[in-house]
């Protein structure tokens, strides 16, 4: 039973990497993702300062209502511009997510399909040395049949 041993090692050791590369493939996603939420808040809550100064400076200047309009203005499309980035990174958190259950899910078959071929294997070669054991008896017997004559 050497030779099943043998099989059973070499397609574990294929279980076990290819268990890493999945383990390693969501690992990165998550990493990225939290990455990209954080660059998200920073920028948002940057644009949000850079805005509130804006319009203290111009309040303290006592500038036009036709100016604080604008600033208004632009706070609303700041304001839209972060919602839209905060949705997008949302959608692409979630799209990356279904790739790496895609990606496991994939690796899982290809897991289950060399166990497959590892059982056919194993079973091919137990019949084979079934075989070759049979034959030798025969010879043997053989053998020992023209010996006793």
């Amino acid at each position: 039973m050497g030779l099943s041993n043998f099989f059973s090692s070499l397609f574990g050791k294929a279980k076990k990497t290819a268990e890493t590369a999945s383990e390693n493939v969501a690992e990165f996603a998550d990493q990225a993702m939290d990455k990209a939420t954080e660059v998200v808040a920073e920028v948002k809550e940057k644009v949000e300062d850079v805005v509130e100064t804006a319009s203290a400076k111009l309040e303290e200047m006592h500038v036009s209502e036709k100016v604080s309009q604008f600033v208004d203005n632009a706070k609303d499309k700041v304001s839209e511009a972060t919602d839209w980035v905060e949705e997008k990174a949302h959608v692409a958190k979630e799209k990356l997510g279904e790739v790496v259950e895609t990606v496991e899910a994939k690796i899982d078959e290809l897991k289950e399909d060399k166990k497959e071929e590892a059982k056919q294997v194993v079973n091919e070669a137990e019949a084979t040395a079934e075989n070759i054991e049979n034959k030798t008896n025969n010879i043997v017997d053989s053998n020992e049949e023209s010996v006793n004559e």
